[in-house]
């Protein structure tokens, strides 16, 4: 590059170019490079750091360091404006809330549990999920198994309650009506019962009592004695008449 073109627009004011000419150094042809071996020797050797200071690199920039408590894996991560980290996700506080919610949802007793995902639903629990670390992901799948098996399991749980209680109404029906039947065969003994009471009853009232029928016996005996007596008084009169003998 030209000295005076570099001058001129370094320099804030106007300068004589001819000046400028005459002062500027004359050039000269290049020579080869040859290196010079210097033979004077240092006075005294270079000083010795202790064992108590030690080299240690520039300091880096401040970072943030991100730790997996299982796995103990720490990434040192430089703040930047336009440091970016698939590990931290751009979430607001709403969209983390609304993840958590869809995470816990199917172990609480909700009625929101048992409507369908919505697509914002969906979109958010994406955006979260590819966010996460392999780790954070695997616990996820692993989690949500788990509440599969246990929904699952509810579901058997349940369908054997139904079964439980129909299998007792139908116990409780059989017992009825065992108790049904017994009661029947009772209540027919007890008619049967009472049929031969009233049979018995129209017995003894037809017949009459057997102390009535005795004092009458008594009084029927006294009174063929009594007729006895009056056929003697009448065999000692002396009747003329033969039919009349003959009938005594």
């Amino acid at each position: 590059m030209d000295p005076i073109a570099s001058v001129a627009t370094n320099s804030p004011c106007d300068l004589d170019l001819p000046s400028l000419r005459s002062s500027a150094p004359k050039l000269q042809s290049p020579r080869p490079y040859t290196p010079t071996i210097s033979s004077h020797k240092p006075s005294s050797p270079p000083p010795v750091l202790s064992s108590s200071h030690s080299i240690s690199p520039p300091s880096s920039p401040r970072s943030i360091r991100l730790t997996e408590s299982d796995s103990d894996a720490e990434y040192d991560l430089p703040v930047t404006p336009s440091s970016t980290h698939p590990y931290l996700p751009s979430l607001s506080l709403q969209e983390k809330y609304h993840f958590e919610t869809m995470l816990l949802r199917h172990i609480y007793d909700d009625s929101d549990s048992l409507e369908p995902m919505s697509h914002e639903s969906k979109q958010t629990f994406l955006k979260y999920v590819e966010g996460m670390s392999a780790h954070s992901f695997r616990c996820v799948v692993h989690y949500k198994e788990a509440v599969r098996e246990f929904l699952r399991m509810e579901y058997y749980a349940k369908q054997w309650q139904v079964e439980v209680s129909n299998r007792l109404e139908t116990v409780l029906t059989s017992l009825s009506c065992d108790a049904e039947g017994r009661f029947r065969r009772a209540e027919k003994e007890s008619q049967w019962l009472l049929n031969v009471l009233l049979d018995r009853e129209s017995l003894s009232t037809a017949h009459g009592d057997p102390e009535a029928l005795v004092v009458s016996c008594n009084e029927s005996r006294k009174a063929i004695h009594s007729v006895d007596d009056e056929l003697s008084v009448l065999k000692c009169r002396k009747v003329q008449d033969a039919d009349i003998s003959n009938a005594i």
